[in-house]
């Protein structure tokens, strides 16, 4: 059976999400090698995981549009990363978008969306929102609705 899951920014290997199809700049391995937001993905995914990859966007609006692209409909969206007031976001000089703790910047994508109006392309609704593993470290899940 193909595989239907994506991990963007997989590190070598899948190294978060084992049994996944990846992509990431680096060649390690993975299925894809090459830029996530501007890779032609061959088909859609029902689920796509990016766990600390988000905050190394500079354009995280670009990022939410391509997973709005690459998932199908009713498709989930996992993501992890690291979230302020924590130390941990500022750690790497490689993090570009900073997200304060809670849920209220992933509602910008969502139908109760602060601005009024959702930010992405197709809207998404949030599943969940936690701290299962580490304190700095959000994990929420969304699904792709329109």
């Amino acid at each position: 059976m193909a595989n239907n899951a994506l991990e963007v920014g997989c590190g070598p290997k899948s190294r978060w999400v084992p049994n996944t199809d990846g992509i990431d700049l680096i060649d390690f391995g993975q299925k894809y090698v090459g830029d996530f937001l501007t890779y032609e993905f061959p088909k859609k995914y029902k689920v796509v995981f990016a766990h600390h990859v988000l905050e190394h966007q500079q354009e995280p609006v670009d990022f939410m549009n391509k997973i709005c692209d690459i998932l199908e409909k009713g498709g989930i969206l996992d993501i992890r990363v690291p979230v302020l007031p924590y130390v941990q976001v500022y750690w790497d000089p490689t993090h570009k978008t900073f997200i304060p703790d809670g849920d209220i910047w992933f509602r910008y994508f969502t139908d109760d969306s602060p601005a009024g109006h959702c930010y992405s392309k197709k809207k998404f609704k949030i599943n969940y929102f936690e701290h299962d593993r580490l304190e700095w470290e959000s994990h929420i899940q969304l699904t792709l609705i329109e």
